[in-house]
């Protein structure tokens, strides 16, 4: 027991920092993205590329909210001890199981032992340009332009929803995970009475980090480089600043994954990216379960367009 306990010690160690660093990361940006402040910004494209559909949807400055935790610094201690008794009740059970015959190392929050997962790591641009190749050569009408222009306006219309807390102006393009989780910090803030703002929002650029052309679903990472204004509020006093700041902040990473089922031919007209039901034609209109109302159809599970499957930070994408 006494040569396990190093062993046990840093299990803690690392379970304390992996909660610091939720408490830390949760509160900047739609579901919970990292802070500001991660290197120079590609102006490679400018908000102008996105501006000129504002007709099809309104690509503007948005409040938004970085889905910051209001949880009691008490319930928070409270968590963090119980992970803790977690994490030596099975240390022990394992140790009297005999272990798991594993290396030992521990892995971290988004990562393996070697902190980044093997998968999240972005592709060369000679096999980003096979890929795509390979894309066009099933799907003849896929337009990566156009594709990258429609990551853009979601990615808008995410901190438009986040802002206001209402999903239902995102909902018809996200994937039930992402939208799960956000709604769960949304519902947070509007007990709290919280708004977190994000406005004068410009994204710098979207590209291909990665595609995988998989036998069941074929899946689109696009690196998003963005600045905003991303500060909260109080309902009752939005003038006062309680978190954040009102300065524009730099510039920052994502990778956004969208997805869709392999059989899936892009849609010339009456598809999402034209805010229509992609199965049946009707404007775009989803209940909470992201059926469509005109058709009942689940939209949002990959089954008929692309959709937003999940939000990957910098800190968890190896370039």
């Amino acid at each position: 027991m006494r040569n396990k306990l190093p062993k046990l010690l840093s299990i803690i160690i690392v379970s304390f920092t992996v909660f610091i660093m939720a408490v830390t990361f949760v509160s900047a940006r739609a579901g919970g993205g990292e802070s500001f402040g991660d290197g120079g910004f590609d102006s490679s494209s400018s908000s102008s590329d996105w501006g000129s559909s504002s007709s099809d949807w309104d690509s503007g400055s948005y409040y938004s909210s970085s889905g910051s935790s209001d949880t009691p610094v008490g319930c928070q201690v409270a968590i963090f001890i119980a992970i803790v008794v977690f994490i030596i009740v099975v240390s022990i059970i394992n140790k009297r199981k005999g272990g798991s015959g594993g290396s030992g190392a521990t892995p971290v929050a988004g990562g393996t032992s070697s902190s980044v997962p093997t998968t999240n790591r972005s592709q060369t641009p000679e096999e980003i340009a096979t890929k795509l190749s390979e894309l066009k050569s099933i799907d003849p009408d896929f337009d990566e332009q156009k594709f990258k222009t429609h990551v853009k306006k979601v990615f808008m219309a995410v901190q438009e929803g986040w802002t206001k807390r209402d999903q239902a102006i995102c909902r018809p393009f996200m994937g039930e995970e992402v939208y799960q989780s956000h709604q769960m910090q949304i519902e947070n803030m509007i007990k709290n009475k919280t708004i977190n703002v994000l406005e004068y929002i410009v994204v710098g650029s979207a590209d291909f980090a990665k595609i995988d052309l998989g036998q069941d679903f074929h899946k689109i990472v696009i690196k998003i480089r963005a600045s905003m204004k991303d500060y909260k509020v109080k309902e009752d006093k939005p003038d006062v600043v309680i978190e954040g700041s009102k300065d524009q902040q730099p510039p920052f990473t994502e990778y956004w994954s969208f997805i869709r089922k392999s059989n899936l031919k892009t849609k010339v007209k009456d598809g999402i990216f034209d805010k229509k039901c992609p199965n049946c034609g009707a404007p775009i209109s989803v209940d909470v379960a992201g059926k469509c109302k005109y058709c009942n159809a689940n939209v949002v599970n990959g089954d008929f367009d692309w959709i937003l499957s999940e939000i990957i930070q910098k800190s968890e994408w190896a370039e």
